[in-house]
Order: C-alpha cells, then sequence, then structure tokens
C-alpha cells in the first residue's frame, strides 16, 4: 500500500524489515494504518522501519528487546501483541523475550508488568508455544 521500497542505512527494505518484527500481522497493520490515512505505512516505513530500525548500533534482537519492554511501559497491548508475535516468528527464543516482558514487572510497575505478562501469555498459547521450546538458550 505505501508503493515505495524504501530502505535503511543498513540497506534493508523498509517492508521486509517490518515483516520481520510484525510477522504474519504485517499486511493488517498495514491496511489499518492505510484505513486511518493512506499516507501513513509510507510514513510509518521511512521513519520507524528505515531511519530508527535502519541504523546501526544494535543488532536486530536487542532492538526487538528495546522495543517490547517500551511497548510493555507504554501499556501498548496491541502493538505489543503483534512485536510479541512478530519475535516469535522471527525466531527468538521464548526464553529472553518472557525475561524481557518479566522485567516489566520491576521497572514499569506490578500492574503493567502483569498485565503484560498476560498478553505475552496469551500470545504463547495463539502461537502454540511455551517457555521450553527454544533450540537456542
Amino acid at each position: 500500500m505505501s508503493g515505495e521500497d524504501i530502505f535503511g542505512a543498513d540497506g534493508i527494505s523498509a517492508r521486509a524489515r517490518r515483516e520481520r518484527i510484525q510477522g504474519g500481522m504485517t499486511d493488517a497493520i498495514e491496511a489499518h494504518l492505510y484505513g486511518l490515512d493512506p499516507m501513513l505505512p509510507g510514513m510509518a516505513d521511512r521513519f520507524v522501519f528505515a531511519d530508527v530500525w535502519g541504523r546501526g548500533g544494535l543488532e536486530h534482537e536487542s532492538r526487538v528487546f528495546v522495543a517490547i519492554a517500551h511497548l510493555c511501559a507504554g501499556k501498548h497491548v496491541g502493538p505489543l501483541r503483534s512485536y510479541l508475535r512478530g519475535a516469535l516468528e522471527a525466531g527468538i527464543p521464548t526464553r529472553k523475550l518472557h525475561e524481557v516482558v518479566l522485567m516489566s514487572v520491576v521497572y514499569c510497575g506490578w500492574a503493567i508488568g502483569l498485565d503484560a505478562l498476560a498478553v505475552w501469555k496469551q500470545v504463547l498459547s495463539e502461537s502454540g508455544r511455551s517457555l521450553d521450546d527454544d533450540s537456542v538458550g
């Protein structure tokens, strides 16, 4: 829908990065943004997925952890669910994701952390995964 190929400084297309982050929700999220305003998907690709996610300094997995932690802190349940699904689809170990979400209990407050853990548990259940599924430690 955004119609143009946008690339980050690392040479990866914003669309490819968005698919890696959002997983199977990419098309639905893009359609939702487009429905709000047709320019939003392109704006998100340029700023979020090319300019910010395309920078050097952190590898993909670390950026995912930072994003998930901030989504927990902001109580952004929809994007949190999407990023957790995308992280699982990208092969990020369930145990590592669990630890990131668990840290929100300490640094975001008990109620926020418990809500984030409930979202994580739901994502795990919907994906048919468990904390014991990691092939990478």
